[in-house]
């Protein structure tokens, strides 16, 4: 009996999954010169520069000089920095995402804070959300990620960037409490299917969602949306730092 319940529920529940997969991170740099600084202390300058993040066979990597030219992975180098072919200076530099590297666009600068971020799409069973992810450093500090247990130890003596910090806060929590509730009901009705089929003993294999599952399932979502909005609270605080 339990047997038929688990192939009447993976017919009709998918199992939730998030998958991160990075969007293509380009900067296709043509009026230079770019220069690629490398681990050893050389630099490495060029009229043509190329950084990708999406390299399944290989982790992120530049190529310089033309489409064919040489391919530097990630692991050699500091940062890349260069005029773009519409004349904006960039700035990149490697920062973690789940334990890997991966390249890095500064999009603030001051004399004490620098944030950098990557896009992101977020893959949660037929659903995908897309993002960004953020790292900040502090006084030249290493790299680390955009979130309130280090703002509020990081920002705590500037009152302004606070009231950002706790803004985002509220929205941080405000998630916390759709993921609980989300995965609540979700076990709820799990649980009402499995009730529902060692009680039934009329052999009748039709199949319902219950309302609880449904709601989880929407609860569990809800916070996706909510994280941009948080996001640039923090990256508000940061930019407000001096």
């Amino acid at each position: 009996m339990h047997a038929m319940c688990w192939r009447k529920c993976n017919i009709k529940i998918k199992i939730h999954l998030v998958i991160l997969v990075l969007s293509p991170t380009l900067v296709l740099a043509q009026n230079g010169p770019i220069n690629v600084h490398l681990k050893t202390g050389d630099i490495l300058s060029t009229q043509y520069a190329l950084l990708t993040n999406n390299s399944f066979l290989s982790r992120p990597f530049v190529r310089i000089h033309d489409k064919k030219g040489e391919k530097i992975t990630i692991d050699r180098v500091i940062h890349v920095e260069g005029t773009d072919q519409n004349g904006q200076y960039k700035f990149f530099k490697p920062i973690q995402l789940m334990g890997s590297e991966i390249w890095g666009e500064r999009t603030f600068h001051s004399e004490r804070v620098d944030i950098y971020y990557t896009d992101v799409v977020s893959f949660t069973g037929a659903s995908y959300y897309k993002s960004k992810y953020f790292q900040y450093s502090k006084d030249s500090r290493p790299l680390k990620k955009l979130n309130y247990s280090n703002l509020k130890i990081d920002l705590a003596d500037n009152a302004g960037s606070m009231q950002h910090v706790e803004r985002g806060n509220k929205l941080r929590i405000t998630q916390l409490l759709l993921y609980g509730l989300g995965a609540g009901l979700v076990v709820a009705g799990a649980a009402d299917i499995l009730n529902d089929d060692e009680l039934d003993g009329t052999g009748d294999t039709s199949f319902s969602v219950p309302p609880t599952l449904i709601v989880g399932a929407i609860a569990l979502n809800i916070p996706w949306f909510i994280n941009p909005a948080k996001d640039k609270h923090f990256v508000n605080a940061l930019e407000e730092y001096n």
